[in-house]
């Protein structure tokens, strides 16, 4: 009986000395401190709330604080309008939008514009397309003027602009915007003419 105990004993010590000794390495894997805060800890997943509120979030301007891009203000023309692409587009605030600095102001038929924008390469970018009525109707004032004081070159002054939406009625013609005039008649695609600007970015829209 003396023996068993003896046995027990020395098993316990030895148990308690493993117990020890691996409480020492943890100590020293966490650079020697056990406490809460080097402990793992589990990420939790965002909760509804705040993955409700990131997704309705919208991005704002590093410098004025605005929102900006999302069709949700008016901004004055000397900060509405910025050149970017190495000076070959302009990126519109109010919209999000980046409009050819340069647009084509040669007369063409609808088929033609619309490829003239699909292919091409400007700003050492691709991507272009021609612009929905809509968004060309957002680049005038009240007066239903083309703005005069943004940094767009070529001649932006009284002419007929190809939009890609197609008449409501008559899938032959297609909406025009008129300088001073705001949505002009629509046009013949294969029998008239008109300038073409394209754009990039936004929602595409050809109805």
């Amino acid at each position: 009986m003396r023996k068993s105990f003896w046995s027990l004993l020395m098993m316990a010590t030895l148990l308690s000395a493993c117990a020890s000794g691996s409480g020492e390495q943890a100590a020293a894997d966490n650079g020697g401190d056990l406490t809460e805060k080097n402990l793992p800890m589990t990420r939790q997943p965002p909760s509804a709330v705040e993955t409700e509120s990131k997704l309705h979030s919208l991005p704002e301007d590093s410098k004025s604080g605005e929102v900006t891009g999302y069709w949700s203000q008016i901004l004055p023309s000397e900060r509405r309008f910025k050149v970017v692409l190495n000076g070959e587009g302009i990126l519109d605030g109010e919209t999000g939008l980046v409009w050819e600095r340069r647009p084509e102001i040669t007369d063409l038929k609808w088929v033609d514009a619309m490829r003239t924008c699909y292919q091409l390469f400007k700003g050492d970018r691709r991507g272009w397309r021609p612009p929905s009525i809509e968004e060309l109707a957002s680049l005038a004032d009240s007066n239903g003027a083309l703005p005069k004081d943004a940094p767009f070159q070529n001649s932006v002054s009284p002419a007929a602009w190809w939009s890609s939406t197609s008449g409501l009625s008559d899938a032959n013609l297609a909406f025009v915007y008129m300088e001073g005039w705001g949505l002009g008649d629509s046009k013949d695609k294969a029998k008239e003419t008109a300038k073409v600007w394209c754009v990039r970015g936004g929602r595409v829209s050809n109805y």
